[in-house]
């Protein structure tokens, strides 16, 4: 699998500030559907205590939705490919606008996992396309920093929505949920800022027919697709068990809770403002082993913490790691494989990502059951030290090809 891609300076993205806002949210309207809700999601808990397995369903509240992204995102894409990206964006916002709002209105937790259900497909609708979107239109040094805009975006957003999401759900748990009406404005903006899907022509449809290879094809390579899923579970699934690592050493607030998730996104935004710069200076092997060395040593931080500063401290690496990995990710699934199947690629890109969280909880819900929280951070820094090891192997291999070459 290619890791490296190389800059061009002087590359350039087309588009006008209204389709650059547009991008700019791509990762943002992902996160947010799954994870700006984290500081309440102890107080539906509780709602909902009467419920058998309560606790085990509200976190499903992130990882269910996750997983049809993770099974939705190449279908998806497949038909973006077909039908036109524009036009899967434009459903898929009014989705993620009804159904983000539905869960205000309903008193029922297997109600609300069902809305979540099919914010999931919205999700898979408007992050795999926000982001064939981007990198159709936009080549090297360019493509790379706003892979890093669209991580520094996203990350700068969760500053301020955690502690807004605790503080609203000071008033009720339902409150927060009205605020994924914020993706009506992204509609309008992508009406008039992201050109029209071009008409196909039936010639070409069937030279496309005559010209398609016999057989089925996934149209992305299988190692790629394996890499995703895991890496994603990886990557993502420390999100979902964190506010409650906190409420396990005795934060309940979720006002406090939301605080504390704030040093992850500051230096995550530290971390994808500099992507640019740090690839133009890194191979993405090395940056994978920088990025995933320090998720290693933030989440173990996280995982024996005592109180509040050891927290403060472990998010700040974590939330490093995390802003170098994520851009990455999704400049890695850029380059795999051909371009008449970017959507589908970027679609199992989602998938990993997105749908690593039900991955993880599946793996890692029956040793809660046993232990705690803190052993399952601590098994999720063991994951991220062996992709660091892996990709170390990967930059020695490299090394030696180029002292083989001279």
């Amino acid at each position: 699998m290619q890791n490296d891609a190389t800059t061009e300076d002087g590359a350039s993205i087309d588009f006008g500030l209204a389709g650059k806002v547009v991008l700019l949210s791509g990762l943002t309207l992902s996160s947010y559907a799954l994870f700006g809700l984290s500081p309440v999601l102890p107080a539906i808990a509780a709602h909902f205590a009467h419920t058998p397995d309560a606790g085990l369903l509200t976190r499903l509240l992130i990882s269910a939705a996750g997983i049809v992204v993770a099974v939705a995102s190449p279908v998806v894409g497949a038909i973006a490919d077909r039908v036109g990206a524009r036009r899967v964006l434009l459903i898929g916002l009014i989705a993620y606008s009804l159904a983000g709002c539905a869960p205000f209105f309903l008193d029922s937790l297997y109600a609300i996992l069902l809305s979540r259900i099919v914010m999931g497909f919205a999700i898979a609708a408007v992050g795999a396309v926000i982001l064939v979107i981007l990198v159709t239109h936009s080549t090297g040094a360019a493509r790379n920093r706003w892979l890093g805009y669209l991580t520094t975006t996203a990350t700068i957003v969760s500053v301020f929505y955690s502690p807004i999401v605790g503080y609203i759900g000071r008033f009720g748990w339902r409150w927060p949920f009205l605020t994924f009406l914020f993706a009506l404005p992204l509609l309008v903006l992508t009406i008039r800022g992201i050109e029209r899907d071009p008409q196909r022509r039936m010639g070409e449809k069937r030279r496309e027919s005559a010209n398609k290879p016999a057989g089925f094809s996934l149209g992305t390579p299988l190692g790629f697709i394996v890499f995703a899923l895991v890496a994603g579970a990886v990557l993502v699934s420390p999100a979902v068990y964190v506010p409650f690592r906190i409420r396990e050493i005795g934060i309940t607030d979720s006002g406090s809770i939301g605080m504390l998730l704030i040093p992850a996104s500051i230096s995550g935004v530290l971390a994808g403002f500099s992507y640019g710069w740090i690839r133009s200076k890194l191979s993405m092997s090395l940056t994978f082993v920088i990025g995933f060395s320090a998720m290693a040593v933030g989440l173990l931080t996280t995982a024996t913490a005592h109180e509040a500063v050891q927290v403060v401290v472990g998010q700040i690496i974590t939330g490093f790691g995390t802003g170098i990995n994520m851009p990455s990710f999704f400049l890695l699934a850029s380059l795999a494989g051909s371009d008449a199947f970017r959507a589908r690629t970027m679609g199992f890109a989602k998938s990993g990502v997105y749908g690593g969280p039900m991955l993880g909880q599946l793996l890692l819900e029956p040793v809660i059951a046993r232990t705690n929280v803190a052993t399952v951070l601590s098994l999720l820094s063991l994951g991220c030290a062996a992709f660091a090891v892996h990709y170390v192997r990967q930059v020695i291999n490299q090394h030696r090809a180029l002292v083989q070459q001279t």
